[in-house]
């Protein structure tokens, strides 16, 4: 006599057939917040920076030059700063300039990018000088069959050898 399989359960070893359905959206809603998690990786060269402000100082260097345009943000205290109206920022030196009187207990964050490995400021300009100016570049060198030997050297032609100890 053949056993009855019940359309409820599945004929291999005792398991529900939602089971494996289940298995399949706890991977999923694994997978989903590992991506989650990777989305959230913050770019290097992006980040905060923060300034107390001080009395009767309106310029203030920040610790990065050469940022990004349309990158920057500034808040205070909770209030979001608007570029033009409560402040300046000089993107190449890495300068802010405050528009109105700062308070003096309170800190500034910038948010802003800028560049990971940037050129220096200060470049040395080349100066052109007229081939007579210029310095040689290198020793001068005896024009070929001058004659000219060097310590252990025989000129061309010579039969004179020197004996290898």
């Amino acid at each position: 006599m053949m056993a009855r399989v019940s359309p409820l359960r599945s004929p291999r070893a005792g398991l529900e057939p939602w089971e494996p359905w289940v298995a399949c959206a706890v991977l999923v809603a694994l997978l989903a917040g590992t991506f989650a998690r990777a989305s959230e990786i913050e770019d290097p060269s992006c980040g905060w920076m923060e300034i107390p402000l001080r009395a009767n100082t309106v310029v203030y260097r920040l610790p990065h030059g050469f940022l990004r345009a349309g990158s920057d943000s500034a808040v205070v205290a909770d209030s979001t700063w608007h570029r033009g109206v409560d402040y300046t920022i000089d993107r190449l030196r890495g300068e802010i300039r405050l528009l109105g009187e700062p308070m003096p207990t309170q800190t500034l964050r910038v948010h802003a990018c800028w560049l990971l490995a940037p050129p220096p400021l200060e470049l040395q300009r080349m100066r052109y000088r007229a081939p007579n100016e210029a310095a040689a570049d290198t020793v001068a060198v005896d024009p070929p069959g001058a004659g000219a030997t060097r310590q252990g050297c025989a000129p061309w032609g010579s039969t004179t050898r020197t004996a290898l100890s």
